[in-house]
């Protein structure tokens, strides 16, 4: 774990496991709780975790995230499960199997390799590190950064199925250089 303060926040980052997606989970919920335990020895605060990353990375942000509370993918160490404050997902695999929407997924050849055959094959290994499975009232605020508005609309429709709880979207475009 490496951890690096500035005047306005520190950022901490965690090696994890690549395996199935659950060790990383795992280990980045690991990450999390050591933050929380050593916040005052680190001067950060302990509930103000934010978990950020981008591709796999925002899907492990994700999971770590919204898994809380579930039972599922506990902390790989000896702390307890904690809480994001929020979540900054960029260009995320959000269903891991769901190659239609033009979302990121992982379900091809790589994905075959990484959970050991097809979505068809292996569904379970699948649902559980598609962060659509666990949204549900009360998880954090969370941006989910698509690089074009045609894969943010398609993103978008992919959860829609799932959102019903107020959650309002809206596009904006960054400018090019």
């Amino acid at each position: 774990m490496r951890t690096r303060a500035t005047r306005c926040s520190t950022s901490s980052t965690a090696c994890t496991r690549s395996r199935s997606g659950r060790e990383e989970t795992r280990d980045a919920k690991c990450a999390v709780g050591w933050v929380a335990q050593n916040a005052t020895r680190l001067g950060v605060d302990a509930n103000g975790v934010t978990l950020a990353g981008n591709s796999a990375g925002g899907n492990l942000a994700l999971l770590a995230a919204y898994t809380v509370g579930t039972g599922q993918f506990p902390p790989s160490c000896g702390v307890p499960e904690r809480a994001a404050r929020a979540v900054i997902a960029s260009y995320a695999p959000t269903d891991t199997a769901d190659q239609s929407s033009g979302v990121p997924s992982i379900a091809d050849d790589t994905g075959a390799t990484y959970f050991g055959g097809t979505p068809q094959q292996v569904p379970e290994a699948y649902r559980a590190t598609s962060p659509i499975t666990y949204v549900r009232p009360g998880l954090p605020p969370t941006l989910l950064l698509p690089f074009t508005e045609h894969v943010f609309d398609r993103f978008w429709n992919s959860w829609g199925s799932q959102i019903s709880y107020g959650v309002t979207k809206q596009f904006l475009d960054a400018p090019s250089r």
